[in-house]
């Protein structure tokens, strides 16, 4: 069982840096990653085995794909973004580089721009509606949950939303 775990990892680090998208592809899916038609994976990508992407999806180069994650058709992934563990993306979703995202939820068609982060201490999660466009460098505490209805705009730089369980992140040093 150990082995086939080295194994396992070993096909998907291979693929990260495979030179061609279709042999990348091929390797992740060994790897145990399941990828829809047309998706492009750029080089240096490392992925869990247990994603899920879907058709026509691109992701650019450097970003790390932690596992239990699913992204859905027509998304578009910035270079050295991060999806950290239970991560579900809708159709047609931009994630922007220098993201890290974990813990969440997102609706068909949103926005996350640049340098946005998700961090979080306790087991809450993110839930982000459709159509939502969340602004440069924007700060996202999941520790009590947020829930964002559709059509909402959190558009000016630098905003934080932070919940009231966050004093457990700050105590830890994080």
């Amino acid at each position: 069982m150990k082995m086939l775990y080295i194994l396992t990892k070993l096909i998907r680090r291979i693929g990260s840096i495979a030179p061609s998208n279709w042999l990348r592809c091929q390797i992740l899916r060994v790897g145990g990653v399941r990828i829809g038609k047309a998706t492009y994976i750029a080089w240096g990508t490392k992925i869990s085995h247990t994603v899920v992407i879907g058709n026509s999806v691109k992701i650019n180069e450097h970003c790390v794909i932690g596992s239990n994650v699913s992204i859905g058709d027509g998304t578009k992934i910035g270079r050295e973004a991060q999806l950290g563990e239970d991560v579900k993306i809708g159709q047609k979703v931009i994630i922007s580089s220098n993201t890290y995202i974990a813990n969440t939820t997102i609706g068909d068609g949103s926005f996350i721009e640049y340098g946005v982060i998700f961090t979080g201490f306790q087991k809450g999660k993110i839930t982000i509606g459709k159509h939502c466009y969340i602004g440069i460098y924007g700060v996202l505490d999941w520790s009590a949950g947020i829930e964002i209805g559709n059509y909402v705009h959190i558009a000016w730089p630098s905003v934080g939303i932070w919940t009231h369980s966050s004093v457990f992140q700050a105590l830890a040093g994080d």
